[in-house]
């Protein structure tokens, strides 16, 4: 549970407290965005001057992840198993932040969403990051950097080696992303998280990349997300 200690009264339900051990009290930092993700609030507040973003997503129950694999469509459960049985797939997880950027600079250069290597670092100084690199053949072809706190975890980065004209690498390529999300969720059940956030929905229709993520059966999930500069009228955090 959050609790503000004000200068004024916001009335403010925090969803999401990221980061935090509890019993720990935290001042706020000088600078954002800043590694200490705390606020996440189901309505913009009122009376509080700040940038607040509205911001939905799709979270996947881990609980449930071992009922999920039979829900998925006949397609992505061939290639999860074709991936792991026929191809040879390797989950490492030892990659660092430097490896997570030149991966994105080889592969993904156009990507406006560029990993930041100091927030990616600080991330990993506090241990609340996971990288994970799916390997075919020796060769990466997937990456995600996914930060987690006690409860639910949150895909930051996901990128993917470069398809070629070569129609059976693009393939390759789509078994070894599917099977690597589906690890990953696995990984994340026995590590003993309760969720998991895609990262954000557009809502937009034919939209892709909410298609693929909406097989995961990911509930939606809606709220108000502070990307300002400061917080007036909070000082200090406790949690």
């Amino acid at each position: 549970m959050l609790t503000f200690k004000l200068r004024g009264p916001a009335g403010l339900k925090i969803l999401e407290a990221w980061f935090a051990r509890n019993g720990e009290e935290l001042r706020l930092p000088g600078r954002w965005p800043h590694p200490l993700r705390l606020f996440h609030a189901e309505r913009c507040p009122s009376g509080l001057i700040g940038h607040w973003q509205r911001r939905q997503t799709l979270i996947t129950r881990l609980a449930t992840v071992d009922d999920l694999f039979a829900l998925l469509s006949k397609t992505v459960r061939y290639d999860i198993r074709r991936c792991r049985d026929r191809d040879g797939l390797a989950i490492v997880d030892d990659w660092t932040p430097e490896q997570v950027i030149a991966f994105a600079d080889e592969h993904d250069p156009q990507n406006p969403n560029r990993p930041r290597l100091a927030r990616l670092e600080a991330l990993r100084a506090i241990g609340r990051l996971l990288i994970r690199a799916a390997f075919v053949e020796g060769k990466p072809l997937c990456v995600h950097a996914i930060v987690f706190n006690d409860r639910i975890a949150r895909g930051l980065y996901t990128y993917t080696a470069r398809r070629t004209v070569d129609r059976s690498h693009a393939a390759l390529v789509g078994r070894a992303t599917k099977a690597s999300d589906f690890d990953t969720l696995l990984h994340l059940r026995d590590l003993g998280l309760q969720e998991y956030d895609w990262g954000g929905f557009t809502g937009r229709p034919g939209n892709g990349i909410d298609a693929y993520k909406r097989e995961f059966r990911g509930e939606l999930r809606q709220g108000w997300v502070f990307t300002g500069t400061n917080l007036p009228g909070v000082s200090t955090l406790r949690f």
